[in-house]
């Protein structure tokens, strides 16, 4: 399935934008938002129709002077190897002639993505997590109250405990938004029909990004209790 739109010649309205499911795109020549809402052409996957589909554009004019920017999203699943993948080619074209282009490429398992592939016992140990992450912070919360605000604000430590905390909830979010963004566009979609996955998927590469920090912070964590060795505390003490 192949998709272009036109970023900036007329905007449908935030409506349209969160039905075609598209994100919007901040431009690598300048600092523009490009709106996820404008001008559809989808393009059939027969290469003879769209090669007639794509005349008829250009004999129209459908790029033209007041043209800003052109998208072109390319979703590609393979079924034997339950990957899907997507690939954003934006052209920007700037008032100077030129053309300023960006290629975003993202790949993944399906089930990352689509609920019926998941299955519960997928999810337990995250769900795990979450619980002992729920039952963490009501201990922080009870030595908060217990302990002087001045001294318990001014703890890096107290800082760190919070932010892993924050972070793995913020990610496990993100985990749970791709099934729910799936779920009312539906999978696979009909033949020559264009579903852009692209919310989903960049839902999951940022779950993935908090993930890695949230595993940062817990080894910086690691320092509270090797403060409690005097041998690494010493250690601790020397680096500050």
């Amino acid at each position: 399935d192949l998709e272009a739109r036109c970023g900036l010649m007329v905007f449908k309205g935030e409506a349209d934008e969160e039905a075609r499911g598209e994100k919007s795109y901040y431009g690598r020549w300048s600092a523009t938002e490009y709106k996820g809402s404008g001008y559809v052409q989808v393009l059939p996957t027969n290469a003879s129709e769209a090669a007639l589909v794509l005349r008829g554009l250009r004999e129209t004019g459908w790029i033209d002077a007041a043209t800003r920017a052109v998208f072109v999203d390319v979703t590609v699943w393979n079924p034997a190897l339950d990957l899907i993948s997507l690939a954003k080619l934006a052209c920007e074209l700037p008032p100077t002639g030129e053309v300023a282009s960006f290629l975003q490429l993202r790949t993944m398992k399906l089930r990352m993505i689509v609920p019926a592939l998941q299955t519960p016992l997928l999810l337990l140990p995250e769900g795990a997590l979450l619980a002992m992450t729920a039952g963490f912070m009501v201990l922080e919360a009870r030595r908060a109250r217990r302990s002087d605000p001045v001294d318990y604000l001014l703890s890096w430590w107290t800082w760190l405990e919070w932010c892993s905390m924050a972070t793995f909830l913020a990610a496990f979010t993100l985990r749970l938004r791709p099934y729910w963004l799936v779920a009312r566009v539906g999978f696979p979609p009909a033949p020559d029909e264009f579903v852009n996955y692209e919310s989903a998927m960049w839902a999951v590469t940022q779950w993935q990004n908090l993930m890695a920090l949230s595993t940062l912070i817990l080894w910086l964590r690691l320092g509270k209790s090797l403060d409690r060795v005097l041998f690494m505390r010493r250690i601790l003490r020397v680096l500050g």
